[in-house]
């Protein structure tokens, strides 16, 4: 497994060079081959109040059923995953709490977009090529799932960052 901290990097083009490099060097040592690559994305968004939650994400992503309104809500996560093509895409995201199960006023939004290509249905990766297009590919899809999971004002303020 291969984790980069936050800001590590500013550009996907520039991980894409470490992973390459990564792969050669492996290459090297007659490593077994690669079953299956997974690339992940942890947006935590920090929110002050829930004024800001509706102008920063997606309102289809954290509409709480008012039924929850007489309560102290610790924490709502969701959890969705889907098959397609040859990959496994999950998402989670809500309402995080870090203090959770301390009651806390700051729940961080969080959008954890995961997707996975097994290859063993084929035996394994059949080169590094093929394996940066499967990085490629799924940086693409959750990028733009990011970008509809967000809203302008949220967009504006990071592309002023």
């Amino acid at each position: 497994t291969l984790s980069y901290p936050k800001g590590t990097y500013l550009t996907f083009d520039n991980f894409v060079k470490d992973v390459e490099l990564v792969l050669k060097g492996l290459n090297q040592y007659n490593i077994p081959k690669i079953n299956s690559i997974g690339l992940r994305y942890i947006n935590q968004i920090i929110i002050n109040n829930n004024l800001e939650l509706s102008e920063f994400i997606n309102p289809k992503l954290h509409q709480l059923d008012k039924e929850f309104d007489k309560y102290d809500v610790l924490q709502s996560l969701s959890r969705i995953e889907l098959k397609i093509d040859d990959y496994i895409l999950a998402f989670q995201y809500g309402q995080f709490n870090p203090k959770y199960p301390d009651l806390s006023s700051n729940k961080d939004f969080i959008l954890d977009w995961r997707r996975n290509r097994d290859f063993r249905s084929r035996g394994s990766a059949d080169n590094i090529d093929d394996i940066l297009d499967n990085v490629s590919a799924m940086n693409e899809i959750i990028f733009d799932r990011f970008e509809n999971d967000i809203t302008d004002k949220l967009k504006k303020i990071m592309s002023s960052e």
